[in-house]
Formats: C-alpha cells, structure tokens, sequence
C-alpha cells in the first residue's frame, strides 16, 4: 500500500478533518507488506498525533474566547451594579 502523508497533512492543515479519518481509516484497513508496516504504523501514530493536537488547540482557542467573553461580561455587570449603586446613593442624599 502506497501512503500519502503529505496528502494526509494537507487536509488537516486545511481543516478537513473528517476527510483526514477517512484516510486514516482506509490506512489501518488495508494489507501491509512486511516492509510498510513499521512506516505505515509511525506514519499512523504521527497523524493521529497531529489530528489530537489540531483538535485540541481549537478547544483551547474556544475556551480562551469563552473566557474573554466572560470577563467581558463580568466587567459590564461590575460597571452597571457600580453604576445602580451610585445612583441609589445619589437619591438618597436627595432625600435628606
């Protein structure tokens, strides 16, 4: 069986990563020589290495957005209670 890691690389480079498993799956699927099997087997393992990282870096990139948006949050409701909370002494003042 002739591998095409490149081709593998570029689709996950490319963000199509479904693609990439299909490959993967025909990779682990098909017969071996005695001579492929210890390439295709580190080709494997380097893949799905770089498939693990891809996927994990996107979960980082969306938790670090979600946290961004949280602060952004936190900060709108620190400055809106600040804001209220002048307020209320400001009428109460008025009130005296």
């Amino acid at each position: 069986m002739n591998i095409d890691i490149s081709h593998i690389e570029s689709l996950l480079e490319a963000k199509k990563f479904d693609e990439a498993k299909v490959l993967m799956r025909e990779m682990v699927a098909a017969p071996l020589e005695d001579s492929e099997e210890s390439s295709a087997i580190t080709g494997f393992a380097m893949t799905y290495v770089d498939l693990v990282n891809a996927i994990n870096i996107q979960y980082r990139d969306a938790l670090l957005h979600a946290i961004s948006d949280i602060k952004k949050i936190n900060a709108a409701e620190i400055g809106t209670n600040e804001k209220f909370r002048l307020d209320g002494v400001k009428k109460s003042l008025k009130m005296k």
